[in-house]
């Protein structure tokens, strides 16, 4: 909150900020894990864009959405967007973690019917190093 004054009229401003941090981690050579925090929304879909640009190399992306507080639709195409380029390459996105919230948002999507959204990391591992059906 910020106050300006103005002789003997002052206005409060309330800013709002939208918080957002991208860590990413190499959980081994082929695997990454990109932990989001905060809001994924327009104002930051790049970052996060930029962050699965430099999981090139890995065959498996883990996206951790347990900081997560809020997802928009430019979050939502990011996704969409990311988990169908990597099926494209043969590699793999699994998002895990969500919060009620945000897995509210994936689930009136559709996005927790295709694989694409676990609950914790060990399911997301397990389910898709598992070869697929023949």
């Amino acid at each position: 909150m910020e106050v300006l004054s103005y002789g003997r009229v002052s206005e409060i401003i309330c800013r709002a900020v939208s918080l957002f941090d991208v860590k990413e981690a190499e959980l081994r050579p082929d695997c990454r894990v990109i932990k989001l925090e905060g809001e994924l929304d327009l104002a930051v879909a790049g970052d996060f864009e930029k962050s699965l640009e430099r999981a090139v190399g890995c065959r498996l992306v883990l996206v951790d959405m347990s900081g997560c507080e809020f997802l928009d639709s430019t979050g939502i195409a990011a996704l969409v967007r990311a988990h169908r380029d990597f099926a494209d390459e043969g590699r793999t996105l699994a998002v895990f973690g969500a919060g009620d919230q945000v897995l509210r948002v994936l689930s009136l999507t559709g996005l927790t019917e295709n694989g694409l959204v676990f609950e914790h990391a060990e399911q997301a591992l397990g389910a898709l190093q598992q070869p697929p059906p023949n």
